[in-house]
């Protein structure tokens, strides 16, 4: 079995949705770091072809299967001790029955974990999610006290609510989140907030840094996102019915898949919209960098729960597209309102709809958007983010 420096613990591996773990793992790689994923779930049906575009296929990783449950089963049979000791502590700490089973649940896939742990004995184990990967965690640390326990912890994992989460961290040798305005939360819910690292999530300008982003397209709005309800998808399209009403010009391109898709089909045709609006659906990523790259504004109206600094937004401002964005937490940190984009005030459609067309009316936007992907390039950079946890971790060869 290969040694590990460090494995990541995820809920999946890889998703569609949730790149960020891949470009951290591909920066360790960059950095000398032997680096490798365990699953507490399944695989996706077409993670093969995901693990391909996204250039981890060759990365170490396992997620759960019959095989791997089968172990978790047997593992479980030989550690009665620590098995009585985590069913109790969620009994204990927990006051929803839905973390409970669901934490019970996953047990055999933990426990598998700790077997592929000691096989592979990373010297740090990174809780890539704080919430359900905890339950691993807390394993280990009483398993293997000697491997040093690292855990994020982000808005997400902070509206979960997994009461274990906080006895893991108050155990963790390393404790990181990924925006400074997480901290209050974790304070509010009794996080040592002092032993926390804010390191912004980063993104792979090498992906893109050879993208010609000199052919726009004026008028152009682009939303990339998953398409469901708390992504306000169906306001975008309200939105930009209003823009058209004026402006023959303007195009809306939108790239994603999700539930609401075909609502939203039927929605941009009951708008008279739909001549004007390209469903691209799902795409691969260096063809998202592609279209993004020809668009001039990109419109994210998110009303998600837990949303921080999206990684869209990053992609869209390193390739020269102005952000017009609505609040969500931290999101001050990322767009600097009026240098490297726009934070709406409103989230009225007449008022955003007014703002957009004011924007196109701007002479300066060549110069917003150089200062955008400059933004990113100085603050977000995914090889400088690791860098920095390579630094706390101490792991580097």
């Amino acid at each position: 079995m290969n040694e590990l420096d460090i494995l990541y613990i995820v809920m999946k591996w890889p998703t569609p949705s949730e790149t960020f773990c891949a470009r951290d793992i591909l920066a360790l790689g960059r950095n000398g770091v032997k680096a490798g994923v365990y699953a507490l779930k399944p695989e996706e049906k077409t993670s093969v072809k995901l693990k391909e575009s996204l250039g981890v296929l060759s990365i170490e990783s396992a997620s759960l299967s019959i095989e791997t449950f089968m172990m978790g089963l047997v593992e479980m049979s030989k550690n009665p001790v620590l098995l009585f000791k985590t069913v109790n502590l969620l009994l204990k700490k927990e006051s929803s029955i839905k973390h409970i089973v669901k934490s019970i649940l996953l047990l055999p896939s933990v426990f598998s974990g700790l077997k592929y742990i000691s096989n592979h004995k990373p010297r740090v184990v990174h809780l890539f999610w704080g919430h359900y990967p905890s339950l691993l965690g807390f394993c280990l640390k009483n398993k293997f006290p000697n491997i040093k326990l690292s855990m994020f912890l982000g808005a997400y994992d902070l509206s979960v609510d997994l009461k274990l989460s906080l006895d893991v961290a108050n155990k963790s040798d390393f404790l990181f989140t990924h925006a400074k305005a997480n901290l209050e939360e974790l304070k509010l819910k009794k996080f040592p907030v002092d032993r926390f690292n804010v390191i912004h999530r980063g993104f792979d300008i090498e992906a893109v840094r050879k993208i010609d982003c000199s052919h726009k397209k004026s008028y152009s709005v682009v939303v990339v996102s998953r398409l469901i309800a708390d992504k306000n998808i169906a306001d975008v399209l309200r939105v930009f019915a209003l823009i058209y009403s004026v402006e023959k010009r303007a195009r809306l391109v939108i790239v994603g898949d999700g539930p609401e898709y075909n609502k939203l089909i039927i929605l941009a045709k009951s708008l008279n919209i739909i001549e004007v609006v390209d469903f691209k659906g799902y795409q691969p990523q260096q063809e998202v960098f592609k279209i993004l790259s020809q668009c001039s504004l990109f419109l994210f109206l998110s009303q998600k729960a837990g949303e921080r600094l999206p990684n869209a937004v990053k992609e869209a401002m390193y390739l020269k597209v102005i952000p017009i964005v609505s609040f969500t937490p931290g999101i001050d940190e990322l767009v600097e309102n009026g240098r490297t984009g726009f934070i709406l005030e409103s989230t009225e459609i007449e008022s955003i709809s007014e703002k957009i067309q004011s924007i196109w009316r701007l002479d300066d936007l060549d110069v917003m958007a150089k200062a955008a992907q400059q933004k990113i390039n100085d603050d977000f950079d995914v090889n400088k983010k690791m860098q920095e946890y390579i630094s706390i971790w101490n792991i580097r060869n």
